[in-house]
């Protein structure tokens, strides 16, 4: 389950350097699979909390417009085009 990502998580990177790099992958792909599994509302919340990271992002900053861009998918999966535009544009 998605839930699992976090334990994984926590066992690699409670002293790590990159946390919050390790920290927003998990989200990035907790989001994504909330997504798929029809928990959209909740996929959104991790996707935001990514989007969020910037500025504590060390190494894996692909992991911002790819929350981005996953949000945008997320929001036209859900007919909101308005905002699905405005996400994906932003991550261009």
């Amino acid at each position: 389950t998605c839930d699992s990502l976090f334990y994984l998580f926590m066992f690699f990177s409670l002293t790590d350097k990159f946390y919050y790099d390790n920290l927003a992958l998990t989200l990035l792909l907790k989001g994504v699979c909330l997504s798929f599994m029809g928990s959209p509302l909740q996929a959104e919340e991790c996707l935001i909390q990514v989007t969020r990271m910037g500025k504590q992002i060390q190494d894996d900053t692909y992991l911002i417009p790819f929350s981005v861009a996953e949000l945008g998918f997320l929001y036209l999966s859900l007919d909101k085009r308005e905002q699905a535009t405005e996400w994906l544009e932003s991550a261009k």
